[in-house]
């Protein structure tokens, strides 16, 4: 889950990353509940946003959800592929 804006995801994104912005996530969180169980990865640009994410998950109940150590930033430095667009 990419928490970034919409126009910061379509810059780059981790590829099969969804996008949902924090501040749709409140909106949303009934989208995310049929995958509570599942391992979930949040990610932003530099991981602060995505922890604050992870925690308010996890008073939810989600279980299996990561925060992506360094984000986007972190990722790209390791020279790992980045997709770019809106996922369809």
């Amino acid at each position: 889950i990419d928490v970034r804006e919409s126009d910061e995801y379509v810059s780059g994104h981790v590829p099969e990353a969804r996008n949902i912005p924090v501040s749709a996530i409140d909106d949303r969180l009934a989208d995310l509940e049929k995958n509570k169980d599942l391992p979930l990865i949040v990610v932003c640009q530099s991981g602060a946003r995505s922890a604050k994410v992870v925690e308010k998950l996890k008073r939810k109940g989600f279980s299996k959800i990561f925060n992506l150590s360094g984000g986007i930033a972190a990722w790209r430095e390791a020279g790992l592929p980045l997709k770019k667009g809106a996922k369809k």
